[in-house]
């Protein structure tokens, strides 16, 4: 049972990271609709990270490209380092 469990819980990751990409794209754009308000400085970091690899979406486009960054930056770290904060676990690996 535990083999079993374990290949389940790769999965689970893995799809909790697609879920945390998709959640950061909403979240960073939704944010930067609330102009001029401004979001803390490690939300702001996190959001100028994000724009480094996905642009603000102005027109309708086709999101896979920009959804796939998003994973990979949240499975790299980069975007709790971006917080400020330091990864407790390296998950690129996984």
């Amino acid at each position: 049972m535990a083999a079993h469990g374990a290949v389940r819980l790769m999965r689970m990751n893995a799809n909790l990271s697609h879920i945390l990409g998709t959640e950061l794209l909403c979240a960073a754009q939704g944010n930067e609709l609330r102009t001029p308000l401004q979001a803390s400085k490690p939300l702001q970091g996190v959001i100028a990270t994000l724009r480094e690899v996905s642009p603000r979406l102005e027109v309708d486009r086709y999101l896979a490209p920009d959804l796939n960054q998003a994973v990979s930056l949240v499975k790299s770290g980069r975007i709790i380092e971006a917080a400020g904060q330091t990864p407790l676990i390296e998950i690129d690996s996984v």
